[in-house]
């Protein structure tokens, strides 16, 4: 399935995909058409909802596949493991299947769905940045609860290693 995109999209679920044309950026990790290999990208229901963000305004030509791996065989013998990456029936609605295992949240969803979205700020750009100056950075991460730890952790590992 081929898809253009011009905004962000954000995604519940698993895919493998391609850049076609353009450049995006998943949580802070930056993929181009330079690089002409299938790629994952993993949303599960556990956190905020990802999003695929096409950099500087321009359109995005991306091809997404079922990615293929362990956790179907699982699924079959264990049906606990089948909601991880599915929306949950009372938000189903909000949500279209491009492929098997990978659901986009349809646009007039976003300010509706009761789910969080991740959300990268100018402050997560400005930190990410500035450690990137910095040789072998030492991180220590501490908040309440819910605040976005871990997808700022996620924000910074996957810009880091970029």
């Amino acid at each position: 399935m081929i898809k253009i995109l011009k905004e962000p999209v954000y995604f519940l679920g698993q895919v493998e995909f391609k850049i076609l044309k353009g450049s995006l950026s998943i949580n802070g990790r930056n993929f181009t058409e330079e690089f002409q290999e299938w790629n994952s990208a993993f949303s599960p229901r556990s956190t905020a909802l990802m999003s695929f963000d096409p950099q500087d305004g321009e359109e995005v030509t991306i091809e997404f596949r079922t990615l293929e791996n362990g956790l179907d065989a699982i699924q079959n013998c264990q049906s606990t493991f089948g909601i991880i990456y599915t929306p949950e029936t009372e938000f189903i609605e909000f949500f279209e299947e491009v492929v098997k295992g990978f659901h986009v949240l349809k646009k007039e969803a976003e300010k509706t769905i009761p789910i969080p979205l991740m959300k990268i700020t100018s402050e997560w750009q400005e930190v990410l940045e500035d450690l990137g100056t910095v040789n072998s950075p030492v991180i220590f991460v501490c908040g309440h609860r819910k605040v976005g730890k871990s997808s700022f952790s996620r924000f910074v590992l996957n810009g880091l290693l970029n």
